[in-house]
């Protein structure tokens, strides 16, 4: 989001004391424009007319109004300046904007308001427009921002399907070094087949225990060729 910040090396006049006290007085008893006079506060400097090293240190002693509606009123008054300042109020017939819809102006970036809030002007048929209206005037302008989302690290598959995968592997190595050199009758058949039980249950147990599984299917398919061979020699005899 776009803070409105008003920095002190902005300002270029400075107040005297006795205007600072005077401007301090009618803000804490005003009914009305608060926003402009803490702006004009601000931009010459009246908390250092009255002795105080910071903006915030004049606010807590010297203004009726808690820190974060202080500046809930100078994020409106930095808005409207800067769309007075625009060329779109040229013409002197665009009315201001109301606090409520200068807020939904505060995180569009600072060039784009104008536009904006001309927009949500003419929505309202010229008139002072609502907080929906510029919300709208938004939305319809603006592409919706990107959120920051942290790369996510790659789910591992779940344990079951990383078990048939791993399972399906060997026994198609089985099925092909079976088939193609050392099944030769049903001894050396049936020996292929308890040895892929066998293998099967390893994995299961090597996947409870979290160990990697291709370093096990390694283990194990090594295991079946030598059951096979094994097998095959005890055929022969």
């Amino acid at each position: 989001m776009n803070n409105i910040k008003l920095s002190d090396a902005d300002a270029s006049i400075e107040m005297t004391r006795s205007c600072a006290v005077d401007l301090t007085k009618q803000i804490n008893t005003a009914s009305a424009d608060l926003a402009g006079m803490l702006k004009r506060a601000h931009d010459e400097k009246a908390w250092q007319a009255l002795g105080y090293e910071t903006w915030n240190a004049y606010l807590a002693a010297e203004i009726k109004l808690s820190k974060q509606r202080a500046h809930q009123l100078m994020d409106f008054a930095a808005i409207t300046a800067e769309l007075t300042e625009s060329k779109i109020f040229d013409s002197g017939e665009i009315p201001l904007p109301k606090e409520s819809a200068a807020k939904e102006l505060k995180a569009v970036p600072p060039d784009q308001r104008p536009a904006v809030y001309a927009a949500a002007v003419e929505a309202a048929g010229g008139q002072q427009p609502t907080a929906k209206q510029v919300e709208a005037a938004v939305t319809e302008l603006l592409p919706p921002a990107k959120p920051d989302v942290p790369p996510q690290a790659e789910t591992p598959p779940p344990t079951a399907n990383l078990l048939a995968n791993v399972t399906a592997a060997l026994l198609e190595f089985s099925n092909n070094f079976s088939r193609d050199v050392f099944i030769e009758d049903e001894i050396d058949a049936r020996a292929a087949i308890k040895s892929c039980e066998k293998a099967q249950a390893a994995i299961t147990a090597a996947l409870r225990e979290g160990m990697k599984p291709i370093f096990k299917l390694k283990m194990l398919a090594a295991r079946i060729l030598e059951d096979a061979r094994d097998a095959k020699a005890e055929a022969s005899r």
